[in-house]
């Protein structure tokens, strides 16, 4: 995870390459996130080839995916 400014952007191996998932850290609005995003890298070849894990309640979106941002990225022609 690499942070620029107030938010995260969370790439993973298990993502394409042309997308980026923005993660905010800090409050939006009236709801506030209560802990910053976290990564475990994954090394047990029993459970997963490669990548990483999010642990954290915003991890991959799954219970606020309004204040996640997907950025596609394309090249022009």
């Amino acid at each position: 995870i690499k942070n620029y400014g107030t938010g995260g952007i969370l790439l993973t191996s298990a993502m394409p390459l042309d997308e980026i998932l923005l993660i905010p850290d800090e409050e939006i609005g009236k709801m506030p996130i209560r802990e910053a995003v976290k990564t475990e890298a994954i090394e047990q070849k029993t459970r997963f080839k490669t990548g990483w894990l999010v642990w954290s309640e915003l991890g991959q979106g799954v219970t606020r995916p309004d204040v996640l941002v997907k950025i596609k990225l394309g090249v022009g022609g």
